[in-house]
């Protein structure tokens, strides 16, 4: 591999591995405040993981995976996850903070264009990223409901990012 050819990890990779970092060490802060870590899922079942039984907490390419003290492992398929949450009580089903405003994408999965609702007013951009990391797209937004041509991306699992929010998409 020749010098001007060595790949270089851009600004945008840089901010989610921060992202990334902050979100580990808050696993590990809330340790001693919240008893389980919740998954919640599409079809509304939930999943309760125990803090205390937790070793660690990985994503693979497309999956979240959940290594217990014990050597067991869960998988949860990252396109089946709605919601991940900490709960310090043990008789809630549901956190008592209001959901904070989310993007919805339709249809999901879809091939050629994905319709995006609930984009912040002002937030100028939207992003969508491959799995890996790298940006694939870039759009300017003005509304709060914006539509995208996804037909020339590849097939898989894709990240919007916007003001602070994400969802993901599949592309068939």
């Amino acid at each position: 591999m020749t010098p001007k050819h060595k790949p270089i990890i851009n600004v945008t990779m840089k901010k989610m591995i921060v992202w990334m970092i902050f979100f580990l060490i808050g696993i590990a802060s809330l340790e001693n405040q919240a008893q389980s870590l919740i998954v919640k899922m599409n079809d509304g079942v939930e999943n309760t993981v125990t803090l205390n039984t937790l070793q660690n907490l990985h994503f693979s390419e497309s999956d979240m995976v959940v290594v217990f003290k014990s050597g067991s492992n869960d998988v949860y398929g990252l396109s089946d996850i709605r919601k991940l949450y900490f709960d310090a009580s043990t008789s809630m089903a549901d956190p008592l903070v209001p959901e904070k405003q989310t993007l919805k994408v339709f249809p999901n999965p879809a091939s050629d264009f994905i319709t995006v609702h609930g984009v912040p007013d002002g937030a100028g951009s939207l992003s969508v990223y491959q799995m890996d990391g790298q940006l694939v797209m870039t759009e300017t937004v003005s509304s709060n409901t914006v539509t995208l041509h996804i037909g020339q991306l590849q097939s898989g699992l894709y990240l919007l990012f916007t003001s602070g929010l994400t969802s993901k998409f599949i592309k068939q």
